[in-house]
């Protein structure tokens, strides 16, 4: 198995109200980042393609139907180690399978 990459963020989530105006001014204000979590290139969302494309540490916003994150990728991991497969969470398996496969295709077609 080969190792995804990963970003770590600190995030919080402002849900919309009646006045967006609001909400986006808030989120702009916002200091505390109360959430954590690592995130994987497997469901390529809007916040996930908004973490990929940030820089670390700097605090940035990403709008989505529901509301805005507010998030600072706190670590980047490249990943590209080889992991054996029994050392892999089971949440995480299908994600470790599919970037395996993505990189071994990938490697093939580009010889």
């Amino acid at each position: 198995m080969i190792e995804p990459p990963k970003r770590e963020v600190a995030y919080a989530f402002l849900v919309w109200s009646d006045d967006s105006a609001k909400v986006r001014k808030k989120a702009q204000r916002i200091k505390k980042l109360n959430q954590q979590k690592i995130i994987y290139p497997y469901a390529m969302d809007k916040f996930t393609r908004a973490v990929f494309a940030a820089e670390k540490g700097k605090k940035e916003m990403c709008s989505t139907a529901k509301g805005i994150y507010v998030f600072r990728v706190k670590k980047i991991h490249n990943g590209g180690k080889k992991i054996k497969r029994e050392k892999v969470k089971p949440e995480l398996l299908p994600v470790y399978l599919n970037w395996t496969i993505k990189t071994k295709v990938t490697d093939i077609t580009e010889q």
